[in-house]
């Protein structure tokens, strides 16, 4: 393409060509955000269709359990009649299937909150920022898995010269405090470092 402009002409008027390639730029970007939607379209056809020959083959799995080593919120209503707070629902949910992944309006769909993906994805990131669901590529969640070998909560230590080890959980489930008061997991030492 570079080798197709008429340089004596750019050299003469650069303002026109300018133009020309920004219009040019936006219509190919317009293009590949087509091509992108068409894609993740297709895509998601085609894990449906993946999923329907599994269950025809194979058919529909059963529901698994929550497993009872996982803290569930609970699921009462209020006195006044109200659902738990938005989070706790997400926890709970996602608790029941640990393996599963879910993206944020799936998340919407399942809460019967269609209307408030946005919303649900705000506080799934805010869940995963408190270290209690993972966040995956492409944008799914997971319930987080407690590792049995981070199981001791450990304050961050301070800062170690080179070669010491940082004394917190290298585990890819948690996302690493900023915070030096703040609890991480650790499974590189046996006692509260502060």
């Amino acid at each position: 393409m570079i080798e197709n402009l008429p340089w004596e002409e750019v050299a003469g008027n650069p303002e026109k060509y300018i133009q020309l390639l920004e219009e040019r730029d936006a219509h190919l970007q317009r293009d590949t955000y087509q091509v992108r939607m068409e894609l993740r379209l297709v895509r998601q056809i085609k894990k449906h269709m993946d999923t329907a020959r599994e269950w025809r083959e194979s058919g529909i799995p059963e529901q698994r359990q929550p497993d009872p080593a996982y803290d569930q919120p609970t699921t009462s209503t209020s006195a006044d009649g109200k659902l738990p707070p938005r989070k706790e629902r997400i926890l709970l949910l996602m608790s029941q299937d640990p393996q599963r992944q879910w993206k944020a309006l799936e998340m919407a769909d399942a809460l019967n909150e269609s209307s408030k993906g946005k919303s649900v994805r705000v506080a799934m990131d805010e869940l995963y920022k408190a270290g209690k669901i993972s966040k995956l590529p492409n944008a799914f969640y997971q319930y987080a898995q407690q590792d049995p070998d981070c199981l001791k909560l450990t304050r961050r230590p301070p800062p170690r010269s080179r070669g010491q080890g940082g004394g917190q959980c290298d585990e890819p489930h948690r996302k690493p405090s900023k915070a030096p008061d703040q609890f991480v997991m650790s499974h590189f030492t046996g006692d509260a470092v502060r």
